[in-house]
């Protein structure tokens, strides 16, 4: 049956993969690009594998190394924030439901010292846990059972845009706009006079509409440059990233200033003074506020943003 499962997920030709009681059998092709990284002594993108089965760590171990990706394993939560710290890895697959600390658990404090990219891996499938994973930080989520081959490509999708983003040519000069400044150089965000953490994500969004202060960046614009024009998710998933860089910017819930919405078009950073005094109102952060308020859903309905 395992035969088969590595069959299907089209690995060819020989190394012996050991992840504790799981032994996986791999044959490597003489070009694979793990070989070729290794002869030329380059150094190669490492993910983070986070999961307790240990199964699917052995076969996904495997896939990734075969595509020329350095990998590391951990079974829980707590072991992974340890070799993020330790050996600094570029990239994390986190499954969600883990004894000793949870997928939730180890992303909310894996946000306290790294932005690296973090991939949900989970059973857990349906909109509210998605929409929970990426408030926490996470840049992508997939639902388990997966593909291996669409895994891969959005590792590599991440690999793309944190390389292209290293390399991104911003202003000399910090942005300032009222109590807002953005330093590009050492990529600093102060708001009120208090320094603001960001994930990748919230960086890329701040630095983008930054660049383009006063101009109205449509949904499709932005979402291309921040995940890539060749996969890029639902809107609803950009106005959760905005909504939350709205609040760690201490921008009101409910009627937002600096990042607001251009109603069935996108978001503009502009001073308050320069809108027209009507501000769109945010689903995500209304939803969210109405929650907490006890608000029925009745109250947000039809409002874009």
């Amino acid at each position: 049956m395992e035969d088969d499962l590595f069959v299907k997920l089209g690995l060819v030709d020989a190394e012996v993969l050991t992840n504790n009681e799981t032994t996986v059998r791999l044959i490597i092709a003489d070009d694979c690009p793990s070989n070729r990284c290794r002869e030329a002594g380059m150094n190669r993108f490492r993910v983070l594998l986070v999961d307790d089965h240990e199964k699917i760590l052995g076969f996904l171990a495997v896939k990734l190394k075969s595509s020329g990706y350095d990998v590391l394993a951990a079974k829980n939560g707590a072991e992974a924030l340890e070799l993020t710290r330790e050996n600094h890895p570029d990239l994390m697959v986190l499954d969600v439901m883990m004894p000793v600390k949870d997928g939730f658990e180890t992303l909310k404090e894996l946000r306290t010292f790294s932005p690296i990219p973090v991939i949900v891996l989970s059973v857990l499938g349906d909109d509210e846990t998605k929409i929970r994973g990426l408030k926490l930080g996470a840049d992508d989520y997939m639902a388990k059972p997966f593909n291996p081959d669409e895994l891969v490509a959005r590792i590599e999708a991440l690999r793309r845009r944190a390389v292209t983003d290293n390399h991104t040519s911003y202003p000399a000069d910090p942005f300032n706009l009222g109590s807002l400044t953005v330093d590009f150089a050492t990529r600093r965000v102060v708001a009120g006079g208090q320094e603001i953490r960001l994930t990748r994500i919230e960086w890329m969004l701040m630095s983008e509409l930054s660049r383009n202060v006063g101009r109205a960046i449509p949904y499709e614009e932005l979402m291309g440059l921040i995940w890539g024009s060749e996969r890029h998710p639902d809107v609803k998933v950009l106005r959760t990233w905005v909504c939350r860089l709205r609040r760690k910017l201490h921008q009101n819930a409910i009627r937002p200033t600096l990042i607001r919405t251009v109603e069935r078009l996108g978001y503009i950073l502009e001073p308050e003074s320069a809108g027209n005094g009507q501000r769109s109102w945010c689903v995500s952060c209304l939803r969210e506020t109405s929650r907490t308020l006890g608000i029925g859903h009745a109250t947000v309905k039809g409002y874009a943003g």
